[in-house]
């Protein structure tokens, strides 16, 4: 919103004191020349004169050093009732335009008709899956009990089969002690046999391979012999020579045939030994074989095995079984959830979501302020806005040479030309990113809100309002124009009280200063003292327009009522033009 700026801002710094007094008679006499101009068509007034001097009257009161913005009245919350289903139209508007509603109130309905038949259809095509999906699920069930029998009988079987073969196990066992006297000695004799055999082979074999020594031997020996003797018959040189080779060979071989020879005997023993320990074995054996025909060995043993066969059997089957109930189980869950999801669908529950959605309810609670459609059209968007008419905030913003000496929380004083009431608030949020100024200018604002305390304020969303933000409040001191404040020829400050016909100066001190007035302070100051507005004799007099003759007040600027306010506070920063002749904007106000 646009800042308000008082006729007086900024005076202070752009003119001395003189200027400005000078500056507020002109005004006063441009005024009135307007107007005597509008009555008589003349260019001319017929006399002007002086008429006395502005003055102050002093009264106890309250000085704000503030900034005054004007804004709009908005809401501190704001709801949109929003459709979520698209494609329908409304069928039934409940509210209007300033109907209180609370949250849950039915705001609008829909058109349901076909999307009702559309939950008909859908349920139907349902109601078909759940049969079919009710008889796979009986049959799963019939099945998984089936297998469920099946597997509990063989465990029976198997728990029979176990005691056969414990018994089976029990007559064996005392078979095998019957005749474990005799196995022990068949098993020793079968073990001589084993070792007395692997012996004998041992010997054959060295024996075969000291026969073939000897038979190389041999042959070696009737080499030498002959070569011998055919060297002998030719008186050859080398007979000596080949007679030695003779008798070497010879030799060796007499050796190999005595090694032959005592392996020859060697294997003679071992193959005796063997044939001892074979028959042996063979006689262990024909009493074991007698001990065994005695304990029923053979027919006990036979039992045993057949046991463990029947028992491995059983438990096989056992297996098996449980595998089938086990997938008969699986396949009676999985039949269970399809029949539990085929009363429902995703499809079913988005269209009942949707039909739910097509009464649609207020959000909050609060005022209806808009109604964005009409029966018979298609809703979109946004139905309605409810908006809290009892919470308000002013949306406003502060000038870039204001907004640094503004805090969050800071009071206002509010007003609005709405109602003759005064309104507390307090700054409630200020927007820490400046906002463009206007076209051509090179000023910008921060975006702010004021919020208005209480309920009981009279305001409309929408209306204009003023907000006076304090930024340094003075109470119970007393005020005078900026002007009114002089200096004498020692320097002190001074104002200029009415004595009679004449003004003498009193010595004060100054407190706090605002764009316009000052605090003063003096032990010799009282209520209704008259201070002149002007510490500048000829600027505090006042030119006015007289006509026929007579001197009758037409313009100025007459201070005397700073002190005569109702409570002795100073006019609100928000001062309107309508409760006196303050400038706009008031004691202390900046903007």
């Amino acid at each position: 919103m646009e800042q308000k700026k008082s006729f007086f801002t900024g005076i202070k710094e752009k003119f001395t004191a003189k200027r400005t007094a000078a500056f507020i008679a002109a005004v006063a006499v441009a005024v009135m020349a307007v107007k005597l101009l509008a009555k008589t068509g003349s260019a001319q007034p017929a006399g002007f004169e002086k008429n006395g001097t502005r003055t102050t009257v002093l009264r106890r009161t309250t000085l704000n050093d503030s900034v005054t913005v004007t804004g709009t009245v908005e809401s501190t919350q704001t709801v949109n009732v929003t459709c979520t289903v698209s494609g329908l139209t409304v069928s039934e508007i409940l509210v209007q335009a300033g109907d209180y509603v609370t949250e849950g109130d039915v705001i609008a309905r829909l058109d349901t008709s076909d999307l009702l038949e559309n939950i008909a259809r859908t349920k139907e095509k349902l109601a078909d899956s759940a049969r079919a999906a009710q008889t796979s699920y009986d049959q799963a069930k019939t099945d998984m009990y089936k297998a469920y029998d099946s597997a509990v009988a063989q465990e029976k079987v198997l728990a029979d089969a176990d005691a056969a073969l414990q018994v089976a196990k029990n007559n064996f066992d005392l078979a095998q002690a019957a005749v474990k006297r005799q196995q022990s000695a068949y098993e020793n004799a079968q073990a001589q046999r084993t070792q007395a055999n692997n012996t004998n082979n041992k010997n054959i074999a060295d024996m075969n391979s000291k026969k073939s020594a000897m038979d190389a031997a041999f042959a070696s020996q009737a080499s030498a012999q002959a070569a011998y003797e055919n060297a002998l018959a030719e008186n050859a040189d080398n007979t000596a020579e080949l007679y030695a080779a003779y008798e070497t060979a010879q030799a060796e071989y007499t050796a190999a045939q005595q090694a032959y020879a005592d392996a020859e005997n060697l294997t003679a023993e071992s193959t005796a030994a063997y044939n001892s320990a074979k028959q042996a074995e063979n006689d262990a054996l024909a009493e074991l074989n007698t001990a065994r025909t005695a304990a029923n060995y053979t027919a006990l043993e036979n039992e045993y095995s057949k046991a463990q066969q029947a028992r491995s059997s059983a438990r096989a089957t056992l297996d098996s079984l449980e595998k089938i109930y086990s997938n008969a189980v699986y396949a009676f869950e999985k039949a269970e959830a399809n029949l539990e999801n085929a009363s429902t669908s995703e499809e079913l529950e988005s269209l009942y979501e949707k039909y739910n959605s097509c009464t649609i309810t207020a959000n909050a609670t609060g005022t209806i302020t808009q109604v964005n459609t009409t029966v018979g059209s298609v809703a979109n968007g946004t139905i309605a806005v409810i908006q809290d008419t009892e919470n308000l905030k002013i949306s406003t913003s502060f000038a870039e040479y204001d907004v640094q000496n503004i805090d969050i929380g800071m009071k206002c004083i509010i007003t609005s030309d709405a109602n003759d009431k005064t309104l507390s608030g307090y700054v409630s949020q200020i927007s820490p990113v400046a906002g463009g100024g206007n076209m051509g200018s090179s000023d910008v604002s921060f975006g702010a809100e004021i919020t208005i305390n209480g309920t009981d304020h009279g305001l409309l969303i929408g209306m204009n309002a003023q907000a006076e933000v304090v930024i340094t409040q003075v109470s119970d001191t007393y005020v005078v124009p900026y002007d009114a404040v002089g200096t004498d020829e020692n320097g002190n400050k001074v104002v200029y009280v009415q004595n009679g016909e004449e003004f003498t100066p009193v010595t004060v001190k100054t407190g706090m200063e605002t764009d316009y007035y000052i605090e003063i302070s003096s032990p010799q100051l009282s209520d209704g003292m008259v201070i002149r507005s002007s510490a500048n004799e000829d600027e505090s007099e006042t030119v006015v327009f007289t006509e026929d003759g007579d001197a009758t007040q037409q313009g100025g600027f007459n201070m005397g009522m700073l002190g005569g306010m109702a409570g002795g506070n100073m006019p609100s920063g928000a001062g309107r033009p309508d409760r006196g002749n303050m400038p706009a904007g008031g004691p202390g106000s900046r903007g």
